[in-house]
Parts: C-alpha cells; sequence; structure tokens
C-alpha cells in the first residue's frame, strides 16, 4: 500500500491510499467517493503521462508520497421522477375521448398554418359541401 496525495480542482486531498495489488480502476472508484467525478470522466496525471485503467502500477513507478493530479467534472446526481408516465389506456374512458379529440385538434389546428395543407384542406371541404 502506497499514500499519495491527490490535487482535483483547489482540493487536495492528501493521505489517499493505493492497494498496487488492485488495478488502476480501483484507485478511480476511490477518488470517485471522494469527488463525485465518474472514473469514466477522470483524467489523472502521474510522473510521465496518463494513468489507464488497465496499466501496471510496477511499471508506473509510483512513489510513497507521490503527488497526482485529476481533472474532471463531477455529475450531478439525477434524480428519478416523482410521477411515472401515464398511458391512455390507464385512463378512465371519458378522459381517453378528451384526449383524442384535444390531440387531433392540435393535428388539424397545426396544418392550418401549413399553406399548402390550409389549401388542401379547404379543397376538400369545397369539394365536400358541393
Amino acid at each position: 500500500m502506497l499514500t499519495v496525495s491527490v490535487k482535483w480542482l483547489k482540493e487536495v486531498f492528501p493521505k489517499v491510499e493505493i492497494d498496487t495489488s488492485q488495478p488502476p480502476f480501483v484507485f478511480k472508484c476511490q477518488l470517485y467517493d471522494l469527488t463525485g467525478v465518474p472514473p469514466e470522466r477522470q483524467k489523472i496525471m502521474v510522473k510521465g503521462g496518463l494513468l489507464k485503467d488497465d496499466a501496471d502500477w510496477a511499471t508506473l513507478g509510483v512513489k510513497e508520497g507521490q503527488k497526482m493530479m485529476m481533472m474532471g467534472t463531477a455529475d450531478e446526481i439525477v434524480k428519478a421522477p416523482e410521477k411515472g408516465p401515464i398511458f391512455m389506456e390507464d385512463l378512465p374512458e371519458e378522459e381517453q375521448v378528451a384526449a383524442v379529440v384535444f390531440s387531433s385538434t392540435l393535428i388539424f389546428s397545426t396544418r392550418l398554418v401549413d399553406p399548402w395543407h390550409a389549401t388542401s384542406q379547404y379543397n376538400l371541404l369545397i369539394d365536400v359541401e358541393s
């Protein structure tokens, strides 16, 4: 086990332990617990380059007390919606009819805005009347 310090933004985490028998991804998960930055969004700079998930600690040459720098932004925790979707089939029959009438009214009114469709609908109405 090694102890290193990790700098992220303006924060410094002075005593972060690295278990060199585990892959670097485990270390990134530790940093996720400290910072809230998901491992896939972390860029950790060590002496000689970036820390990759499949790197070998022995070849990196990490030393006790070494300073590392992490870049990445923390994600906001997405909250589940308070109310789930309502399906048409779950509505009472009178609400289903109202929803169908409302949606067909929307479709008809939006088509009237388009001159091409408005003209064709007007011509259709004239043909029906005569």
